[in-house]
């Protein structure tokens, strides 16, 4: 599974195990202004609304990232037992409205089923580089292009931001079903950290990987 490192107050988020979407899709965006926008995986006909999350939203966004913490642990830095401590405040924070940075979701009707965020570096002289971090999505809805659908909004929305140029991500070098998803979104591998993660007793090597976003502001 992907790890997508974070350096806001979460840990480290991944692609759900075994989420692999090689299908085309096709995007309806009549309703752009709101971020909601409806995707269509012919292979699959699959209907996903695909939108940023607001802070109504939290109580379902807390239950899926504990459900992923949970059920794939190697697939982030942060864990289960450390943030099923925190309060409804602490992950409703996450979902603030900000400008550059924000946490989209997809629904398969009413039901949240996958998460994905994108950080932004506060310093100034690396504010040019975002960062995919927290992507996962319910076992039931893998291998229907739900997380390359969803990346894909992010990385729409990334590019809309003035001044961010590439996305960072790095995820667990053992997923090669991820990082297949990832380079098929034009990610390139720039880096690996031997031993990155200790989950367990046992040791995970990280691939760090980047998009250089095209910009006709630029």
């Amino acid at each position: 599974m992907p790890v997508a490192r974070e350096r806001e107050p979460w840990g480290t988020g991944a692609l759900g195990r075994g989420a692999q979407c090689g299908q085309k899709e096709t995007l309806d965006r009549s309703d752009q202004n709101v971020d909601n926008h409806f995707r269509i995986s012919s292979g699959h006909l699959l209907a996903m609304l695909i939108r940023r999350l607001t802070v109504s939203d939290a109580p379902s966004f807390r239950a899926l990232r504990l459900a992923g913490l949970e059920e794939s642990p190697a697939s982030f830095a942060s864990s289960y037992q450390e943030e099923a401590a925190l309060d409804a405040e602490h992950f409703a924070r996450q979902l603030g409205p900000r400008e550059d940075r924000g946490v989209f979701g997809s629904f398969d009707g009413s039901r949240l089923v996958g998460i994905a965020g994108l950080g932004r570096e506060n310093l100034r002289q690396l504010s040019h580089k975002a960062f995919l971090w927290g992507v996962y999505v319910e076992p039931d809805m893998r291998r229907r292009g739900v997380s390359k659908m969803l990346i894909s909004e992010i990385l729409s929305f990334a590019q809309r931001v003035p001044g961010i140029t590439q996305v960072n991500l790095t995820v667990n070098a053992a997923n090669t079903a991820a990082v297949s998803v990832y380079a098929s979104l034009g990610f390139q591998q720039f880096g690996l950290e031997p031993s990155s993660l200790l989950i367990s007793g046992a040791f995970h090597d990280e691939m760090h990987m980047r998009l250089q976003l095209p910009r006709s502001d630029q």
